[in-house]
């Protein structure tokens, strides 16, 4: 398979990505562009397979009622980002990223989903992950391009990962400059997992593009 070669800027982000959850130079922030762009590969982006049918990919599930003791499902919102999530789940915000991991009874039934916003183009990054994910031994299965938060996104369903959790779906969703890349893990033996990450990645939002464009541009007197 032929590629473009991966940025070397973005190589020492990207790899810690695939084996675990420690990646300093991912910073979760609310400075956003207040104009989002699509996201858009780069000419000579590399060659992904063709898109098949698959698992549908979900709509946003509706908020929870507050007032409901029977909600399902939990939203955690703060001044840059929302997303919904199953309210059984935990979720864990650090300086660098937020996680959002269900609580198994054995690691095999384990989901472990991380959020990042990252300083680069959906392109590149888009480039250099594929690159990461095929060295890593991963197979790039199948792909679709969707719109989340109005933005239009890219998901990647990889397998064979060199783990206990082999299975992965990378989404990534351009806004500018910058891309909020959501990467879940899961065991081939989950059945029921590849539904609930489709669900919780298409449910993001970035309340910071969403709080600047209301501002609109400012007006001198």
């Amino acid at each position: 398979m032929s590629s473009t070669s991966p940025l070397p800027c973005l190589m020492p982000i990207l790899m810690p990505v695939l084996s675990g959850f420690s990646v300093a130079a991912m910073v979760l922030t609310a400075a956003m562009p207040a104009t989002a762009q699509s996201l858009t590969l780069p000419t000579e982006s590399p060659a992904l397979p063709a898109e098949s049918p698959g698992t549908p990919v979900p709509a946003p599930a509706p908020a929870a009622d507050p007032d409901s003791l029977d909600a399902e499902i939990a939203n955690y919102s703060d001044e840059a980002i929302s997303i919904d999530y199953p309210a059984t789940w935990q979720i864990e915000v650090e300086d660098d990223s937020l996680k959002i991991t269900n609580l198994p009874d054995t690691e095999a039934d384990l989901v472990a989903t991380q959020i990042f916003q990252i300083d680069a183009p959906p392109g590149p990054l888009v480039n250099a992950n594929i690159d990461s994910f095929l060295e890593e031994g991963s197979t790039v299965g199948r792909y679709r391009t969707i719109t989340v938060d109005g933005q239009s996104a890219l998901v990647v369903w990889l397998s064979d990962r060199p783990d206990t959790l082999s299975q992965a779906i990378a989404t990534f969703i351009g806004y500018g400059d910058k891309t909020v890349f959501l990467f879940s893990r899961y065991a081939d033996t989950n059945s029921t997992a590849e539904s609930e990450i489709l669900r919780l990645h298409t449910s993001f939002s970035n309340l910071a593009v969403q709080s600047s464009a209301a501002e609109g541009p400012s007006v001198g007197n």
